[in-house]
Formats: C-alpha cells, sequence, structure tokens
C-alpha cells in the first residue's frame, strides 16, 4: 500500500513503531516520538490546507489516535 501512495506525498515524516523499531535509518526527517511527527505534519498542511494521512503499524496509527480522539 505504501509503494503506491509515497509517490503521491507532497512531504513524509519517519518515526519509531514501537521499542526495538528501526529508527533514523528509516528516512529524514525523523521523529522520535510519533506525536512530535504528527504535529509537524499537522502545523505544514494547516498552512495548505490538506489532508494528513498516518500509515505505519496499528501500534503507531493506534498511539496517535489515542491522543487526538476523547
Amino acid at each position: 500500500m505504501l509503494a503506491h501512495l509515497l509517490p503521491q506525498a507532497r512531504s513524509v515524516r519517519y518515526t519509531r513503531a514501537g521499542e526495538g523499531a528501526l529508527g533514523p535509518e528509516l528516512g529524514k526527517p525523523f521523529f522520535e516520538e510519533p506525536w512530535e511527527a504528527l504535529l509537524d505534519a499537522v502545523e505544514a498542511a494547516r498552512k495548505d490546507g490538506l489532508p494528513i494521512l498516518a500509515t505505519g503499524s496499528l501500534y503507531l496509527v493506534g498511539a496517535l489516535r489515542g491522543r487526538l480522539t476523547p
């Protein structure tokens, strides 16, 4: 799925998806905390009025969703 989405992305942020997961070797910009990556994406998207798509492991997306929804 990511292979189809990545070429269409205006920008990408990389973050660690749980303990022992890959780190900065994934790419740049790299954020140690998923929440920091999401905040950075939200700030950039707000300027352009663009949507944000969070992909990755269930751990990663679940961690972000848990902070966004009550």
